[in-house]
């Protein structure tokens, strides 16, 4: 299919649904999101001084539920589509010297593709102009055929009424360039992790299906003025205040009275929970294997004082009820692409249930969880099941930040935030 032919496809199938502006802008930012890493990829290695914070303003924007009833954010996505757009300008200019012609096409369509896509609610024939934003971004992704077979079911998706918004780009393994341009785009990020690091946890988060918590983009969006979006390391910075301001008000909202459950529905759960089966047995396996081994340590300790010893039986009682329910949660994994409604039912009641046992492990004494906070980021084993069972929370249907958040509420503030980030790496 040629780039025209993909054009026609896609204004045709628009008209078919008779989709509304919104879910035509949707479909044209995940279209660029699935080329998005030829920008970095080609661009950031060989120009130092550019960085590709307007495109992703931009497609944040464009992604995020609501914002066409936002009068004050509609304002921001305009101009964030025409600041993506003469970016992109100083882009082709800057490269123009250091790129083949057919990659500095490349690099131009998907700053289209990143540029129409947030101006798309926004214009008044939205058929015509999503096609010709999603076929920018069809040739910078070489009319590769898992671009359409992408497309097709974004299609049968909204057909079907269901949500773009947590839902995979690419529906099996994504093609080889891909691949290889993502692996240059991470490498590029981990060069700077204290500017980048946001970026590539809410790339992750879009890639797989599993993006950061809307209300916390929002509060990124609300929360940086036009002039921090100039600088990458002041915008890294107010992220990062922003973050640890969302995660503290989680933290106290949950440990508030009647706070004990994470708001995931069970038909939310059976929705995870099928889509990320072949991953969940990994999941679930890795807590368990890690209670495992903190019960082993727990019980082979030499502890100085009976008030120490019984603290460490509590923990003990705890960890083993955590297991107990896991271990439920891993028989419920559905086989198929369906869940039954007793089995989600289940699901939900037991991820509850390992949610409030995790607030009780390990009991932080009012007014003592950072003064606790060094002590258990030197604890391997509990900083790997930290992060493990936030891995699975994910997996089970709760959002990435909400799952962390709670994670960070129980450990005690950002010093275990920090050790949860660390721990996967350094159990290897």
């Amino acid at each position: 299919m040629n780039a025209e032919e993909f054009f026609i496809f896609f204004e045709v199938e628009a008209e078919r649904l008779g989709l509304s502006p919104r879910q035509c802008q949707l479909l044209a930012a995940r279209a660029a999101l699935r080329v998005f890493p030829v920008f970095p990829g080609f661009a950031d290695r060989r120009i130092s001084t550019i960085s590709p914070l307007p495109i992703l303003r931009a497609l944040m924007i464009a992604i995020l539920p609501k914002v066409e009833k936002d009068g004050e954010l509609r304002n921001v996505a305009r101009f964030s589509a025409l600041e993506a757009r003469l970016f992109g300008d100083k882009v082709y200019v800057s490269v123009r010297d250091t790129l083949t012609q057919r990659d500095r096409e490349r690099l131009d369509d998907v700053v289209r593709a990143a540029a129409g896509a947030a101006r798309v609610f926004f214009e008044e024939d939205t058929f015509v102009f999503a096609a010709r934003s999603v076929t920018d971004a069809y040739e910078a992704g070489l009319a590769h055929p898992m671009i359409v077979a992408a497309v097709q079911r974004d299609f049968a998706t909204l057909e079907a009424g269901g949500s773009l918004f947590a839902e995979r780009l690419f529906l099996g393994d994504p093609p080889e360039w891909f691949v290889q341009l993502e692996k240059q785009m991470r490498s590029n990020g981990s060069e700077i992790p204290d500017r980048w690091d946001f970026w590539l946890r809410w790339w992750e988060g879009i890639k797989s299906g599993n993006p950061i918590d809307p209300a916390l983009q929002l509060a990124i969006v609300q929360g940086l003025d036009d002039e921090t979006w100039q600088d990458p390391d002041a915008t890294a910075r107010r992220i990062a205040e922003i973050e640890a301001q969302y995660f503290d008000g989680l933290g106290a909202s949950s440990t508030g009275e009647g706070a004990s459950k994470v708001a995931v529905p069970y038909a939310a759960v059976a929705e995870a929970m099928t889509r990320n089966r072949r991953e969940l047995p990994a999941a679930t396996g890795a807590v368990l294997g890690f209670i495992e081994l903190e019960v082993e340590r727990l019980q082979a300790k030499n502890y100085q004082s009976e008030e120490e010893a019984q603290e460490s039986r509590h923990q003990i009682r705890v960890l083993q009820t955590i297991h107990e329910a896991v271990a439920k949660l891993e028989v419920l994994i559905p086989d198929g692409v369906q869940m039954n409604e007793a089995d989600a039912v289940e699901a939900e009641k037991l991820m509850q249930l390992v949610v409030r046992r995790f607030k009780e492990w390990p009991r932080n004494k009012p007014g003592h969880c950072e003064d606790n906070a060094a002590d258990l980021a030197d604890t391997v084993i509990r900083c790997a099941l930290v992060g493990a069972a936030t891995q699975m929370l994910i997996l089970i249907g709760a959002h990435a930040s909400v799952a962390v958040g709670v994670s960070g509420a129980l450990f005690g503030g950002k010093k275990i935030i920090e050790a949860i980030k660390a721990g996967p790496a350094q159990v290897g």
